[in-house]
């Protein structure tokens, strides 16, 4: 199994946010996992991205138990992820942004650049060649020398998307990347991530609330409530099911 989740567990004093939470996920496959607000779901990709440590429960990633790491060494091992709050470097333009993920994948790029010479501008056009490829697979490369505080904000979640891409992941973690992009938009972004799975070989989990994006582009959905796994299923399964309606989707979805 290429990401084995059993009895996830994640409290902060007497609140149980994760609660015995239980997922696996296959080798090129997009996941959805949703719910109502607060119902645990960026707690779940925080501890698959190592930024909170489980309190229970196992994490396999392609056979290796990766619970408990730190985020930098599970980046390295092959996940990469955006945030719900977008977390660029508006001080650096869009290339340069993508460019860090690259640098700081590599263990030896820091000591290339203390000793200087023509490693390091090998290093350097090498890093520089990755960043545009991941800015041209996100329709971004028009744009590099551009600063993402005068993008639209749509444009800024395309760009972070670009630079998780700079970690080489075999596995993207999404936390809602379709917030702010317009109707046009959101359909360029599903086109996206399918190619990014067709031509990466990747697998991708995402957040997302606009269900129109995950019974359209997941092939498997989790939903979560309160913490606890209530509904696991295909996107026809999941937009059936009583207690997911109950819990979330709401009555009037029966007719959309």
């Amino acid at each position: 199994m290429f990401l084995k989740v059993k009895n996830l567990t994640k409290r902060f004093g007497g609140l149980v946010a994760v609660d015995n939470f239980s997922m696996e996920v296959t080798r090129r496959q997009i996941t959805g996992l949703i719910g109502p607000n607060g119902a645990g779901k960026t707690t779940v990709l925080n501890m698959l991205s190592g930024l909170y440590r489980p309190d229970g429960g196992s994490i396999v990633f392609e056979d290796r138990e990766i619970s408990g790491k730190r985020p930098f060494e599970i980046a390295r091992m092959g996940v990469g992820r955006t945030f719900q709050n977008i977390r660029l470097f508006n001080e650096l333009n869009v290339l340069e942004n993508v460019k860090i993920a690259h640098g700081w994948r590599s263990r030896d790029n820091l000591l290339l650049t203390m000793i200087g010479g023509t490693r390091v501008s090998r290093a350097e056009k090498e890093i520089t060649r990755k960043a545009e490829e991941c800015l041209e697979r996100l329709d971004l490369l028009r744009l590099k020398n551009e600063y993402p505080g005068n993008l639209p904000y749509g444009t800024q979640r395309r760009v972070e998307i670009a630079r998780a891409l700079g970690s080489d992941p075999k596995l993207l973690l999404l936390d809602e990347p379709a917030a702010g992009l317009n109707p046009n938009e959101v359909h360029e972004l599903m086109a996206t991530l399918r190619k990014l799975v067709e031509d990466l070989d990747i697998s991708i989990v995402l957040i997302e609330h606009r269900m129109e994006i995950v019974l359209n582009l997941c092939e498997w959905i989790f939903v979560l409530d309160f913490g606890k796994k209530i509904a696991e299923g295909t996107p026809k399964q999941i937009r059936e099911n009583p207690a997911v309606i109950a819990a979330y989707l709401g009555e009037e979805s029966r007719d959309a």
